[in-house]
């Protein structure tokens, strides 16, 4: 299942995180060393990368407010950080970050870390829950963390959501401006658009196995900016339709003017499988 996302937030540079977060420091506030801040995400590592959530009572204060850029509202409470975390590890059971660099200065601790993760479970996204997509990502960001007693009492967490959802096969389509005429068949004077960036079909194994070849003939109907939106099989192999339908999904053609409107078109695409 493909979505579009309007509230994508892209890394932010760390140059830029530093300056805005160390800024507004106190002259002479309690700092925390180098070895303490290891500490301390040395065990958040191991509570993220075991799913034993509970470690994470040693390194969080019970009322810890975490700003997340991929979740809509602040996370306030270790309730329901643990509850976030959760529902993460639900969507991708072999979940594993890695911590990739440190800088401690004064209160806050600043890591950059890498998450790598096959997507299994059900998605629970601020737009609501998603089937697993099977999908495998890896993504980077930063955390940013304010510790007070030696424990987190306030986090930033940036990373590109926009690649972490295009890895599970969302897209990002533009808007259709306002007046735009509904798309037309290509049939008579109307010529289907040009192809122009194709895809080539991933094989099932399945059909191999089975020595099944052929033709799958699709339905595509593409916007105004010559992407697929919609497809619908016209001519079915049951072994290879979803693996056509995945290719023509990814397929972009030539926009169009139909009497000097941009127009969406319905066309016939024909994706062939043949085993070598």
């Amino acid at each position: 299942m493909k979505k579009s996302f309007t509230q994508f937030i892209t890394i932010i540079p760390l140059a830029l995180l530093l300056s805005l977060t160390f800024s507004c420091q106190q002259q002479g506030e309690k700092g925390i060393t180098e070895e303490e801040a290891k500490s301390i995400h040395d065990l958040y590592l191991e509570a993220r990368n075991t799913v034993n959530l509970d470690l994470l009572d040693e390194i969080y204060a019970e009322d810890v407010v975490v700003h997340d850029c991929s979740y809509p509202e602040d996370l306030v409470g270790l309730d329901a950080l643990k509850e976030y975390y959760s529902n993460n590890h639900k969507a991708f059971p072999d979940l594993n970050m890695t911590l990739d660099e440190m800088i401690v200065k004064g209160d806050r601790t600043v890591v950059v870390w890498t998450l790598s993760a096959t997507n299994t479970g059900q998605l629970h996204t601020p737009l609501g829950d998603m089937p697993a997509t099977g999908k495998k990502v890896q993504f980077s960001g930063v955390a940013i963390d304010r510790v007070d007693e030696g424990k987190i009492v306030e986090e930033w967490v940036y990373f590109n959501v926009l690649h972490l959802f295009q890895q599970l096969g969302f897209t990002l389509s533009p808007p259709q401006p306002s007046g735009t005429l509904p798309p037309v068949k290509a049939i008579g004077s109307i010529i289907p658009p040009k192809l122009i960036k194709e895809i080539e079909p991933v094989y099932p194994e399945k059909a191999k196995e089975a020595g099944v070849e052929g033709e799958v003939i699709l339905e595509a109907t593409t916007d105004i900016y010559g992407k697929v939106q919609n497809v619908k099989v016209l001519k079915s192999i049951p072994l290879l339709d979803q693996a056509a339908i995945d290719a023509v999904r990814k397929y972009v053609f030539t926009p169009m003017i139909i009497d000097g409107r941009p127009r969406g078109v319905i066309h016939t695409v024909t994706v062939k499988f043949h085993i070598k």
